[in-house]
């Protein structure tokens, strides 16, 4: 039978998907591991908060990956003449996009908290990370709106649903960009002030936080160029994004369970790095 079009980099990315949630998997194992240590040791706001996170954002990536996986198997089962994952506005479907747009609101909310600590409490530098939050919680509403209501036809297609995506994808990656930079300058800048710790760990705070997001950054501009193009290749990355997230939250997670911001981020990588 042949496929429908858009179907082959649909099974592609939920390939890709599914790797990536494996290799998620074995790092959210260790990362509980770690959440349950440092939570014998302290419990405070911050830890719980990072643990209901951690908890919440694992249920909704492996919802994802068991509802693609599905759709996936069961597109062989029904009985048409062509092979395809459905439409997106099925009830499976708008499911899955909930998941991802709700763990995206949850990544950027926790880098923006993250950037918060690391700046001392301070509120004037996330005003306009939290803003662009927002305006990204507005826009995945607005995109679930549109994929429900959608009328399978190129026009309405182009001029709702790829608007509100394009759009989607350029607040989270504007927010994490910018929260990104801020806690890299917050590195540096303590470090230079404080003598005693030597150029080698601040070089290892500062490559851990940008490391983390670069390949979620660089996934992000991936399917905002697909999606610019109105090629089908953006889904390969609209189902791969998802663990590429977690994966940069399980590194800033990990780093908040163990460092008090600003002074100790030396002890950690002498902590995980001791060599």
């Amino acid at each position: 039978m042949p496929l429908t079009p858009g179907t082959k980099e649909v099974y592609l990315g939920a390939l890709l998907g599914n790797i990536i949630y494996g290799f998620y998997l074995s790092a959210f194992v260790e990362c509980c591991v770690v959440f349950v240590r440092v939570k014998e040791e302290r419990t405070d706001a911050r830890q719980k908060y990072i643990i209901f996170t951690a908890a919440l954002m694992f249920l909704l990536i492996t919802t994802r990956c068991i509802i693609n996986t599905y759709r996936c198997v069961a597109a062989f089962n029904v009985a048409e003449d062509f092979v395809g994952i459905g439409n997106p506005d099925s009830t499976l479907d708008l499911i899955a996009n909930a998941c991802w747009f709700l763990l995206t609101a949850f990544a950027d909310a926790f880098i923006i908290f993250r950037t918060y600590i690391v700046w001392e409490r301070n509120w004037l530098v996330i005003i306009i990370p939290v803003l662009l939050c927002l305006a990204n919680l507005g826009s995945s509403i607005w995109l679930m709106t549109a994929l429900a209501d959608l009328k399978f036809s190129p026009t309405v297609w182009e001029s709702i649903a790829y608007k509100s995506m394009n759009l989607f994808l350029v607040l989270t990656l504007c927010t994490n960009i910018i929260c990104t930079a801020l806690i890299s300058f917050r590195i540096l800048r303590i470090y230079r002030e404080v003598s005693s710790t030597s150029r080698m760990y601040r070089m290892r705070a500062v490559s851990a936080v940008v490391e983390s997001a670069a390949i979620y950054t660089l996934v992000l501009v991936g399917a905002l160029i697909g999606n610019g193009m109105n090629s089908y290749v953006n889904f390969v990355f609209f189902y791969c994004v998802c663990g590429l997230m977690l994966f940069c939250w399980d590194g800033l997670a990990l780093t908040s369970m163990f460092v008090d911001p600003p002074y100790d981020w030396s002890r950690f990588f002498l902590h995980h790095h001791p060599g």
